[in-house]
């Protein structure tokens, strides 16, 4: 980051099932505010 910006928002997409990564985010202050849900058509 250049000397003197500064960053108000930030957004990051990180599998709910990848616990690593979520621990890791989590830890530097990044928090959950939307889930993804994916849908599949049903074989009728």
């Amino acid at each position: 980051m250049a000397p003197g910006l500064a960053v108000d928002t930030m957004w990051l997409q990180v599998r709910s099932d990848n616990e690593v990564a979520v621990a890791l985010y989590r830890g530097v202050g990044f928090d959950s505010v939307h889930r993804y849900r994916y849908r599949m058509a049903s074989d009728r």
